[in-house]
């Protein structure tokens, strides 16, 4: 990976409350941004639309691949139009989340990655280069 290194929070019990929060303020955005479609309608039907069209307009979905080399698991994610300054990797043991800013709203945007392996969330690195985001996450030892 040669590339411009992206900060990296390991999520723990300590800060989880904050984690939390952050995803309960974008399910509030995205009830807002739903309801606000939905009157612009001014009539019935079409509600599960408004919700989606929210949700596509505040959740970060990149066009991604997950590759599983047995070692580690490697994330390639194009985000083209997000500041490199702007993006955070949260890493859980069992999943991933993207958060960035896009350069042309200044709404923030999350993609979440889930896993299928433990990992080891202190030792996930994470660059971006040329619009691309390469998470790198090795494995955690299962052999007890």
């Amino acid at each position: 990976m040669a590339g411009a290194p992206v900060k990296s929070v390991v999520i723990t019990p300590d800060n989880e409350a904050r984690f939390r929060k952050k995803f309960d303020k974008l399910q509030d955005r995205i009830r807002k941004r739903a309801f606000e479609l939905y009157c612009r309608r001014a009539r019935l039907g079409s509600e599960k639309a408004d919700w989606l069209q929210a949700e596509r307009e505040m959740v970060l979905s990149p066009l991604a691949g997950i590759e599983d080399n047995g070692n580690e698991i490697r994330i390639i994610a194009a985000v083209p139009d997000v500041d490199p300054v702007h993006l955070t990797v949260d890493v859980l043991p069992g999943s991933i989340v993207v958060e960035g800013e896009a350069a042309t709203s200044p709404v923030e945007r999350y993609s979440v990655f889930p896993l299928h392996n433990p990992i080891k969330p202190a030792a996930v690195r994470a660059e971006f280069s040329n619009g691309d985001l390469t998470i790198v996450a090795p494995k955690a030892d299962t052999t007890d």
